[in-house]
């Protein structure tokens, strides 16, 4: 499972799972450790989550306006590499698309079992 995927269904419980597993004296689950990165990636997980913030979000989960990328890059000086700034552009808007798909699915799983749920109702006998 890769990061994206881990802080989508973990990540916003890991610390939770992690602190039970060890009051209860027993280790902690794996669900609650997150997949080591590469240290080149690091810098790139913190500028995601900070941009994701500029993301507009409605009905669903939105993207990352690219003019936010930019707006970035240029405020930190990346604007007159070409490669960072390709590089930059190309693995945020990577991370961003498997991020807003990841969110999609697991809307559509809660969705799913939201109909389930309501078709086990019995209707109300006035």
């Amino acid at each position: 499972m890769g990061f994206l995927e881990w802080s989508t269904k973990w990540g916003a419980h890991a610390s939770k799972i992690a602190e039970a597993a060890r009051d209860r004296g027993v280790p902690v689950p794996a669900n609650a450790i997150a997949p080591e990165l590469g240290s080149h990636l690091d810098s790139y997980v913190h500028i995601f989550w900070l941009l994701r913030t500029c993301a507009l979000n409605g009905m669903s989960v939105g993207r990352i306006p690219w003019t936010a990328i930019d707006t970035y890059a240029e405020r930190y000086g990346l604007l007159d590499d070409e490669v960072q700034y390709d590089d930059l552009v190309y693995v945020i808007m990577a991370m961003d698309s498997r991020y807003v798909e990841l969110c999609a699915e697991e809307s559509d799983k809660k969705s799913k079992q939201d109909a389930g749920s309501e078709s086990n109702l019995k209707p109300t006998k006035w």
